[in-house]
């Protein structure tokens, strides 16, 4: 009689990882305009998601375009207890006026682990202080958590058999619904943190030009369509 086999599970050891890390995005411009265009995009693409109940179920509940410098402003420069507020609020302003529903009630904001390491990592950067980055923003408002406003990166634990690349590429699409064209790169090879706690992801820059985003205008259904 045959023997049954007991269950085999393959999971990403951390061993693998030493070759290929998980993949994290930044949506990143000088241009507010750019990366509002794109988080558009996938605003609008996770709409018909929604529609179709194909909407993954990681997917971020809002998407913020924000200057890199209010981010590091909140993280590194607020030491007080008033200067956090006043930064926190700075953020939250602007996420309000994007759609997210910010009430009087809620205004503690927390950085994920990927969002801290990449300000970090950019802290010398020539465009610091002026470029966009675009953030997932979690809502664990109505779970009454204190923080309720938690932000990151997309990205995430890459598949068997996936490249670092190829990871970033598939849980950008299922986190905030855009299909990430690799030549959208800004550079060769994908940021590296300092720290032992992050020796396992890379970030990739990313910055769609001008002609690709023109691309995605004349080929998306809204734009086709008339808006309609």
């Amino acid at each position: 009689a045959d023997i049954a086999q007991p269950p085999f599970k393959v999971s990403c050891a951390m061993c693998l990882l030493e070759d290929e890390p998980n993949g994290f995005a930044c949506i990143a411009s000088s241009s507010s305009r750019t990366v509002n265009f794109v988080r558009d995009l996938a605003r609008r693409r996770a709409d018909e998601k929604k529609e179709t109940g194909a909407l993954h179920a990681d997917h971020a509940h809002y998407l913020c375009s924000l200057p890199r410098n209010i981010l590091w402003n909140f993280w590194t420069k607020a030491r007080t207890r008033d200067q956090k507020r006043k930064a926190a609020s700075e953020i939250l302003e602007v996420m309000k006026n994007q759609g997210v529903p910010v009430s009087s009630d809620c205004r503690q904001i927390e950085f994920e682990h990927h969002l801290r390491s990449l300000l970090r990592i950019t802290d010398k950067d020539p465009n610091a202080n002026t470029v966009h980055w675009l953030a997932i923003v979690y809502d664990d408002t109505i779970k009454k958590k204190d923080p309720c406003w938690v932000l990151d990166l997309p990205g995430g634990k890459r598949h068997l058999g996936e490249n670092s690349l190829q990871g970033m590429i598939r849980e950008t699409e299922e986190e905030i619904s855009l299909l990430v064209n690799e030549h959208w790169l800004l550079e060769d090879q994908p940021r590296t943190g300092f720290s032992k706690s992050d020796w396992t992801n890379v970030y990739y820059m990313i910055g769609p030009p001008a002609d690709i985003l023109m691309d995605e205008v004349e080929n998306d259904v809204f734009w086709k369509t008339g808006g309609n």
